[in-house]
């Protein structure tokens, strides 16, 4: 077992915040998940195991988490849209530790595409209980509780705040070292990879090029993580400086420079979602044009602050077209596209193999989460998943309809819509379950929408929810079990 550097520095933080500050765990847990290629400490080994700073912190949130619950205290007083949320997503992680710890001895030998071999046409290797299948399952214990933390603490209003303002300057950082990392690699500065690139379990991509451009991958792993974070980021800043009264000069430039920072990492995950969004925004635009016969004042500011981004982006670029070339149009007959697209079929094919259960969590590792759901955690899995993602879309419905406070009915549009850009940027190309920034935006979100539901007049919360009669409906004929278990 090894320290690292930037270790030192979290664990001294988290320590000084648990112990003074635990109310600022959450923000603080935010704040490095944006770290993906660092670790805290790392052990060495046949199985080299590298903790991520989000996930030592999500430990500390554990240790405030179960005194707490069970004294009592942590309950959400029969909310039935969190309530609902909850006790599936329970059913979801006593579904995934089920599965990882039975279905690999229940299924051995069945070929899989082994997690720590990476993602290779011709990779996979008969099924058997390793540790992928231990840290997949207590990183989804994790995650659930640092939904629920957030959760719980989303009554307070300047709590939602804090963790929309972590998500936002977390990002700003990894933007600066994106950028550093390109001047480095034009001036031939030192880039301190130990540092920022320090877990050993993982494989460390800093130095690709495509197209005749250096890729960046800033604080991730490789260029394509970095390139759905960025997407995912400025998503939320787009959406943040169209929605909000009065939208602050940071927020404008920071969605400048995460334009940038996108077009610089050449990742062909980023750029097709990046574009999806793109789309939809100037879509939306024109329609509005069409109807009202003029734009307002936001969204012109918008349109701009997104023009001039882009050129600036595609004129760091030393041949845009030939970027586009390799990472779009190539991407699809490179080696690694095929690889891709091979680990996908083979997790559904793996699916039938295993009579619709899945190998277990963190058995296979295709690409695209619905490929890994499936080929995990099975159709059971994948249900309850949907399940999930159901009603988060019915409850930020219903929080958008029901507050009338226009800051918070501009964090759930935010929020709601960098989660779903985050989604299909997982369904795109993800690898795990587990990501941390997949369920750091969805948590922010629920968060954004049950605080809207607390400090909503009953009435106007009434006629919201009323709205989508099925689900009331189904959530009025279930027994909130949930809520005797927390609370």
């Amino acid at each position: 077992m090894s320290g690292t550097l930037i270790g030192l520095i979290i664990i001294s933080v988290s320590l000084l915040i648990f112990f003074t500050a635990p109310q600022n765990l959450v923000p603080w847990a935010i704040a490095v998940s944006v770290l993906q290629a660092a670790s805290v400490v790392n052990v060495s080994g046949a199985f080299p195991i590298g903790i991520t700073p989000y996930f030592f912190v999500t430990v500390l949130i554990c240790l405030r988490f179960v005194p707490q619950w069970l004294s009592g205290r942590l309950g959400f007083e029969q909310d039935d849209y969190v309530c609902s949320y909850l006790r599936f997503l329970l059913l979801l992680v006593m579904w995934g530790l089920v599965s990882a710890s039975l279905l690999p001895l229940v299924f051995s030998s069945t070929p899989v595409d082994t997690p720590r071999a990476g993602m290779d046409a011709a990779a996979a290797s008969p099924l058997q209980w390793t540790w992928s299948n231990a840290a997949q399952a207590g990183y989804l214990v994790l995650n659930s509780v640092f939904v629920i933390y957030i959760l719980w603490q989303s009554i307070d209003r300047v709590q939602v705040e804090r963790c929309i303002a972590a998500f936002r300057w977390s990002g700003a950082f990894a933007a600066g070292v994106g950028a550093y990392q390109l001047i480095a690699h034009i001036s031939g500065f030192p880039f301190p990879v130990s540092f920022f690139n320090s877990n050993s379990a993982w494989a460390q991509l800093t130095d690709q090029h495509a197209g005749g451009a250096w890729r960046i991958s800033a604080t991730f792993t490789e260029s394509s993580a970095a390139g759905a974070y960025f997407a995912t980021w400025t998503t939320l800043l787009l959406f943040s400086v169209v929605s909000a009264e009065q939208a602050h000069w940071s927020d404008r430039c920071l969605l400048a420079w995460g334009i940038v920072m996108l077009a610089l990492t050449t990742s062909s995950t980023g750029y097709l979602v990046g574009a999806a969004v793109l789309a939809l925004f100037f879509g939306r635009q024109i329609l509005q044009f069409l109807v009202r016969g003029g734009l307002g004042r936001r969204s012109l500011v918008a349109l701009g602050i997104v023009m001039a981004a882009l050129a600036a982006g595609l004129l760091l670029l030393p041949d845009f077209s030939h970027v586009i070339h390799d990472v779009i149009l190539q991407k699809s007959q490179s080696k690694s596209g095929q690889d891709r697209m091979a680990t996908s079929l083979r997790g559904f094919y793996l699916l039938i193999q295993t009579a619709g259960l899945g190998a277990g969590l963190g058995s296979n590792r295709p690409s695209g989460l619905l490929s890994y759901v499936a080929s995990n955690i099975g159709i059971p899995g994948l249900l309850l998943l949907l399940y999930l993602l159901y009603i988060t879309r019915a409850m930020t419905a219903a929080a958008s309809a029901a507050t009338v406070n226009p800051t918070i009915a501009s964090h759930i549009r935010a929020c709601g819509w960098s989660f779903a850009v985050e989604l299909l940027a997982m369904v795109v190309a993800g690898s795990e379950l587990t990501t941390p920034i997949f369920w750091v935006s969805w948590g922010i979100l629920l968060a954004a929408c049950r605080h809207a539901f607390v400090t909503t007049p009953e009435p106007a919360l009434d006629r919201a929810v009323a709205r989508d009669e099925t689900f009331s409906a189904q959530l009025a004929s279930e027994p909130i079990l949930l809520a005797d278990t927390i609370s």
